[in-house]
């Protein structure tokens, strides 16, 4: 054996077992009824709250239901926007389709007349 074996021996020979005894827990205070009454409460207002909000949210809802809107006469016909619609149009009428491209036409491109026409800037060049 050697020196380090030796003074080991004499280190674990300084401790000595002790007897295993109750485990001892303090007593608790009674704040858990206190927090179980807290998150009861918490609770019951979400809940008080959440009922109040939906119930004024549909009582709103059938006071926007009772107003009637306007009549209004639809005095033009409709646009004719999707490609099949357009397509239908050129092959059954093309005079009504020709008149829809010259309209829209009109609306969509910049005009030509005017101070700030495009025309008038090309001119300057």
């Amino acid at each position: 054996m050697g020196p380090y074996d030796e003074e080991m021996k004499r280190y674990l020979q300084e401790f000595r077992p002790q007897e295993i005894r109750e485990l001892k827990i303090a007593a608790q205070p009674r704040n858990i009824l206190w927090r179980r009454m807290a998150a009861a409460a918490a609770v019951a207002v979400c809940a008080g709250g959440l009922f109040w909000f939906a119930r004024r949210e549909s009582t709103r809802s059938k006071e926007a239901a009772n107003i009637q809107a306007p009549k209004v006469a639809v005095t033009h016909q409709p646009e004719h926007r999707t490609i099949l619609a357009l397509t239908t149009l050129a092959l059954a009428d093309n005079e009504r389709f020709e008149a829809f491209l010259a309209e829209e036409s009109q609306k969509s491109l910049p005009r030509f007349q005017g101070e700030r026409s495009a025309l008038k800037v090309l001119a300057k060049d």
